[in-house]
Order: C-alpha cells, then sequence, then structure tokens
C-alpha cells in the first residue's frame, strides 16, 4: 500500500493562517463598514494634497447569505463585541481583520498575480471548501472567527461533528458546538463563529465568549463600538472596503494622543483605494500621520495624500489594482512594543506510509510560503508511535530539516512515528509564547 495524502483537518488557526489578522469596527447605530458618514465628533475637514486625487468607492452588486447588498465588508461590525466579553492584550488594542472573500476573487483578474490565491485553496472549515465561498470572513479578539456563507445548516453541523465537536445547546437561534472547554463554535442558517486555538496550554473556557459574539450579532449584547465610540469613528474614517483592519488602544501607543488606527482596502476595476486612518483623543496631529505615510509601505510606493477631519488624520492614495499582490496589513505608526508577531503563511503537506503492527510514518513536508524559525515550529497532538528510523516518536519541537539558516523551509521535513489513528498538527508559537497558530494538520485512516 502506497503513501496516502491528507490536507489539513484543522479548524480556526487554520483560517487565522490562510488570511493575515491584524485591529476595530462600526456601532449599532447605523455605523456600518459599507458607510462613509464623517467622524461624528464635528470639526472643519482639511486637506494636504500631496498628489493626486484616489479614485471613489465602487459599488459592488450581489446579495450576501444574510440578505445584505454584498458589497464589501457590510455587516462585519455586528459580529464584534464588547472588550469586557473577548481576549486580548490590552497594551496593543482589540483588533480585527475583515475581508470580503467571495468579492475579492470576482475581482481578481483586475488584481496582480497572486492576490487571491490564498481565499481559492482548500481549507476545513465547516460549510465552506475555499474561503472564497464565503461573503464575509472575520478575525478579531486573538482567536475568534466568524464567516458568513450560503450553506446546508444541518451539513455545517455533521461537518463538526466529524471535526471532534459536539452539540451542546441552542443559543439565540444558533447551535453551539464545542470540543472540550477551550474549543467552541456556533451554527447559525448562514453563519459560523469558532473561537478557541488548539493548543495544550489553553485552559480558559471559551462558551462565554461565542455566547457574547452572538449576543453582539443578534443585538443582544453590547458590541465593540457601543464600548468604545471612538471605534465607530475609525470605521467612519477608514470607508467602504473589501479588506479593513482596525483597533483601538491607550492612548499614546503608537503616535503621541492616538486612539485607534486601521486600513483599508477597495478594490476597483483599475486604481484601488488605499486608506490608513488615525483617531486622536484630542487634537489630530497630521504632520505625524503624513511623516508615517510618506514611507510606509501601505501606500505601495504611491505618495498619498492627507486630510484632518476632526480628530481624525486619513493618509489616501489610488494605487493601481495590477500591482497588489496582496492587501496591506501593516498598522499606521510606530510598532506597539506588544504588538502579536504575524503568524507565518505556510504550505504543509502530509504523506502517512503505514507499516506493520497498525504504525506506520508520517512525513510532514513545507511546501511553500514564509520560513519559520525551527525553534518556534512543534509537533503536537496524539497517536505518536515508537518507530525505528524517524525523526521523532512523541510531541514536541520540530526535529526535522531545518536547511534555511536555522529556518524550516520549503523542502524541509520531519519524518514521525504514529498509529494508525493519530491526529498531528504543526503549531507555530512564538518567542514570548503570546501568539500561537496551527500551520497545518492530518489525522491518520483510523482516527
Amino acid at each position: 500500500m502506497g503513501p496516502t495524502r491528507r490536507r489539513v483537518l484543522e479548524l480556526g488557526g487554520a483560517v487565522l493562517a490562510t488570511v493575515p489578522l491584524a485591529g476595530c469596527p462600526g456601532d449599532e447605530t447605523g455605523t456600518d463598514l459599507a458607510e462613509e458618514a464623517p467622524p461624528s465628533d464635528g470639526g472643519t475637514a482639511s486637506t494636504t494634497a500631496r498628489t493626486g486625487t484616489p479614485p471613489d468607492s465602487t459599488t459592488a452588486t450581489g446579495t450576501s447569505a444574510g440578505g445584505r447588498p454584498a458589497t464589501d465588508t457590510a455587516g462585519a461590525t455586528e459580529w464584534l463585541p464588547a472588550p469586557s466579553a473577548v481576549e486580548f492584550v490590552p497594551e496593543a488594542g482589540y483588533a480585527f481583520r475583515a475581508v470580503a472573500p467571495a468579492q475579492l476573487v470576482e475581482l481578481s483578474d483586475a488584481l496582480g498575480d497572486g492576490a487571491t490565491d490564498r481565499l481559492t485553496r482548500e481549507v476545513p472549515n465547516p460549510g465552506i471548501e475555499t474561503l472564497a465561498d464565503a461573503t464575509l470572513l472575520l478575525q478579531f479578539a486573538r482567536s475568534a472567527v466568524a464567516y458568513e456563507a450560503d450553506f446546508d445548516r444541518a451539513t455545517v453541523e455533521s461537518e463538526f461533528e466529524e471535526l471532534g465537536f459536539s452539540a451542546v445547546d441552542t443559543y439565540q437561534g444558533f447551535t453551539l458546538v464545542a470540543a472540550g472547554e477551550t474549543r467552541v463554535g456556533a451554527v447559525s442558517d448562514e453563519a459560523v463563529v469558532t473561537v478557541g486555538r488548539f493548543s495544550s496550554e489553553e485552559t480558559t473556557d471559551k462558551r462565554p465568549a461565542t455566547e457574547a459574539v452572538v449576543d453582539a450579532k443578534t443585538g443582544n449584547g453590547e458590541r465593540y463600538t457601543d464600548a468604545i465610540p471612538d471605534c465607530g469613528t475609525l470605521i467612519d474614517a477608514l470607508g467602504a472596503a473589501h479588506v479593513v483592519q482596525g483597533r483601538t488602544h491607550e492612548a499614546g501607543a503608537t503616535f503621541e494622543g492616538a486612539v485607534g488606527e486601521g486600513v483599508s482596502t477597495h478594490v476597483g476595476p483599475e486604481d484601488s483605494r488605499v486608506r490608513a486612518s488615525v483617531v486622536f483623543a484630542g487634537a489630530a496631529d497630521e504632520s505625524a500621520v503624513a511623516e508615517w505615510a510618506s514611507g510606509a509601505e501601505t501606500f505601495d510606493g504611491r505618495e498619498p495624500a492627507t486630510r484632518v477631519d476632526g480628530r481624525v488624520v486619513t493618509a489616501e492614495a489610488a494605487v493601481p489594482s495590477g500591482d497588489l499582490g496582496g492587501f496591506p496589513s501593516e498598522f499606521p505608526g510606530p510598532p506597539i512594543a506588544t504588538d502579536t508577531p504575524s503568524v507565518p503563511q505556510v504550505e504543509f503537506g502530509f504523506e502517512y506510509a503505514p507499516g506493520e503492527t497498525g504504525q506506520g510514518t508520517l512525513t510532514i513536508i513545507h511546501e511553500g510560503g514564509d520560513a519559520v524559525a525551527a525553534d518556534q515550529l512543534f509537533v503536537r497532538g496524539s497517536g505518536f508511535a515508537d518507530v525505528e528510523s524517524v525523526d521523532q516518536t512523541a510531541a514536541g519541537p520540530w526535529k526535522g530539516t531545518a536547511s534555511g539558516d536555522d529556518s524550516v523551509v520549503a523542502g524541509d521535513f520531519v519524518t514521525v512515528g504514529v498509529a494508525s489513528d493519530y491526529q498531528v498538527r504543526v503549531v507555530w508559537e512564538a518567542d514570548d509564547a503570546q501568539a500561537l497558530a496551527i500551520l497545518g494538520g492530518d489525522q491518520g485512516p483510523d482516527a
């Protein structure tokens, strides 16, 4: 019997590893990512034209699973509960990233090569085969993911069961599913929520946070922008977009006096509007934001125009859509010392070769993507076996090849002794152990 080849069978971390995460939302009183109202604190807007005029927002057609026009990331703010209900690093702020995958793939011909590749790869998430099946994908509060799509609810619930989750309750019209206390999900007729990481060190019960997300979505709980009005101000400034990220934080964590910032990209058939906005607690510091913007990679080498509206400074530029091979994920301003490091973007392949007495060899191969420091890579899970001539026979640090100057790069691999019912995952963990993600996983034929 030859080697069998499998793909990722993990949930949540796989999404986080597919679309990079980074920061904040609208409010219940009409502030929404699809609207472009001016900041609510008033003031006279001023503009410093640094070069050209960015394009106006374009409007895409179609309808989301929830009946809203499938324009940009409309509705994302409805999912975000108040900071008190979720986990985040207080110094770095409560961050979120919202993406309109289906729309971006429709616009892929206008974008640069590879811009939407990660959206069309197969993912293990119940209800969708690729991220492009989702009209909205939202990542927030360290380990929470929500996505909207057109799917059969009963099928999604069955797919959760196949991943080791069990239905435990109903809540606000959602079915709650759980795999222990540290991985909890919720399923409705048109959306899925997951909260939690695949980590042996995780001990926090995720059900309260999951219920808080559902409460926010259904209008039965306080939302982020109810609790932090500056977040709504930021979202208004960032405007309608296909990719939006932002955060609020302690005053002065980035620019002096700044309380929040974010970036957004609205893709057009020829030019795309790239925007970065910063909210200040008091007087807006346009010169500081303009200085940052003039050299920021966010604008892909274009010189942005800056403007002031009340307490908000916005830098904006038109970037030819064909030049975009990805979407900005850099927050405006100096980095916060406690910022969560970026999750490596890696494709891992798994090849299982059965042996005698129900044991075999699992070869895990880095097939492409970022280099990963070998000391930040771990093989974890269950079903390890004492098999001869393999690199490792137990969970622990990566013991395979690392040919990229102590980094694991494309072509590197590790061989692992496993039983036929193994469930193994490849885990990246930052040096400070404050950030981790599942980069890939596999299970045996008898699991």
